[in-house]
């Protein structure tokens, strides 16, 4: 199934349709439990997503490995700009690590976060109420690209580590536009392929990803062509590639490595796989 616009074919199975895809997540992450995001989180902000180096002197890579997790976290929230009383949407909120964040940051604010599966909703809806955080958090099971919430509802959105479960981007990103005030703010933080790559050494890095991690990869070019598609002005288009090597080279190296560090490593240093953040806007 065609993975971005430029017209690269990826061979994984779950690319079939959007239906085969998000059954493929849900699974993934419905089951996905006892794993090493819980395992690092002993700050108490579970991560789905991976982490800005450069490495630190450490003892204890696990620690090391939080601290990159949260050193993104920190970088998002720097992006979105957020105000005391923001209404703030966290699309795909996996265990909810960057939304308690926000929420113990910015305490008049408030989050809601929606997820595909059942397991990482109830983690995120008991999490908040043992935070007692139940007046202003709260996280519901749903589809985004068809999500329950009226039109400019929400000051700042974010989608972290997470566009790349949708096989066409442009959807996605109407449904953000449409649930967005005016003058509001979305952040995509993603991996995403170099259009300027060769299509053979894309394959050869993203196929394996793509089954690691139930997604379909996009190309650099294929977010800022479906993000203006969609109506937003991008404001802001920053690449970080080099500052996640050293979070994958850390990542080799622990016991609970997940076996895809290798296509990450090579992709990032030969140009291959990006790391970006874009922001777009929704006119005021």
């Amino acid at each position: 199934m065609i993975g971005s616009n430029v017209g690269i074919v990826f061979n994984n199975k779950h690319l079939v349709s959007q239906e085969a895809l998000s059954t493929r997540v849900y699974d993934y992450y419905n089951n996905k439990k006892d794993d090493r995001n819980l395992a690092q989180a002993t700050d108490g902000y579970v991560h789905h997503h991976f982490g800005l180096g450069p490495t630190l002197p450490h003892e204890n890579i696990i620690e090391e490995i939080q601290r990159q997790e949260n050193a993104l976290t920190s970088h998002i929230i720097s992006l979105l700009g957020i105000k005391q009383d923001a209404t703030v949407l966290d699309i795909a909120c996996g265990r909810g690590g960057n939304m308690f964040r926000i929420a113990d940051e910015f305490p008049n604010s408030t989050v809601t976060g929606i997820n595909i599966t059942e397991y990482q909703t109830k983690y995120c809806n008991d999490q908040i109420a043992l935070r007692e955080l139940k007046s202003r958090l709260e996280v519901n099971q749903g589809d985004f690209l068809d999500m329950p919430y009226q039109d400019e509802t929400f000051t700042n959105s974010y989608c972290c580590e997470v566009t790349q479960y949708a096989l066409d981007l442009k959807p996605l990103f109407d449904e953000v536009y449409r649930t967005m005030k005016k003058g509001g703010k979305f952040i995509i933080a993603t991996w995403c392929y170099n259009a300027d790559s060769t299509s053979d050494r894309v394959k050869e890095i993203v196929e394996p990803i793509n089954d690691h991690y139930a997604s379909t990869m996009h190309s650099n070019k294929t977010y800022a062509a479906k993000l203006i598609e969609a109506g937003f002005k991008i404001v802001h288009d920053e690449d970080r590639t080099e500052d996640l090597i050293p979070y994958w080279e850390l990542r080799k190296g622990w016991g609970m490595a997940s076996g895809i560090e290798d296509e990450f490593i090579e992709g990032h240093k030969d140009g291959t796989l990006l790391y970006k953040f874009f922001i777009g806007t929704k006119k005021a």
